[in-house]
């Protein structure tokens, strides 16, 4: 075996794991650019407190409108447009309920869950209901806070 071929020997191993680092690097540096420019972040905003149980809760964004509220034991959400997905989850300081497509109606306008019963609710905290619709490359978001002793109770 000539020199040349030990150094070869020698010197691959640094030359591929060197490699695969800045592969990586360029690599992660794609993937984190691509998420950002996924989708475009919208904050929902609510005029006044939401009380879904007696009432409706509208939310409101450059946009979009939804209006949410709670009726025939089911949550509804309607929009002023049609959307791609609605997900929403309940949380408290210490926990959070996994988070659920909403199924849609009329054109992807409405949409509607079954309220189901919380059993580890603390009544004596606080309760926020999480909202998140996306429509193409937007995604509108909120996080509202509501009654626990609501229908989820």
């Amino acid at each position: 075996m000539n020199r040349h071929l030990k150094a070869a020997f020698f010197v691959a191993p640094f030359l591929l794991i060197g490699g695969y680092i800045i592969a990586d690097y360029y690599q992660t540096e794609k993937v984190k650019d691509l998420r950002a420019a996924k989708y475009a972040l919208h904050e929902l905003k609510s005029n006044s407190e939401c009380k879904l149980e007696r009432e409706q809760c509208m939310l409101h964004s450059d946009k979009l409108l939804l209006d949410i509220f709670v009726a025939a034991n089911r949550y509804r959400v309607v929009s002023n447009m049609p959307l791609d997905n609605v997900t929403m989850a309940l949380a408290q300081s210490d926990r959070e309920t996994r988070a659920v497509s909403l199924i849609p109606h009329e054109g992807q306008r409405q949409w509607s869950m079954a309220v189901r019963k919380l059993t580890n609710l603390d009544k004596d905290s606080d309760l926020l209901l999480r909202i998140v619709a996306t429509d193409g490359n937007d995604q509108y978001y909120a996080e509202i806070p509501i009654d626990p002793s609501g229908p989820w109770n």
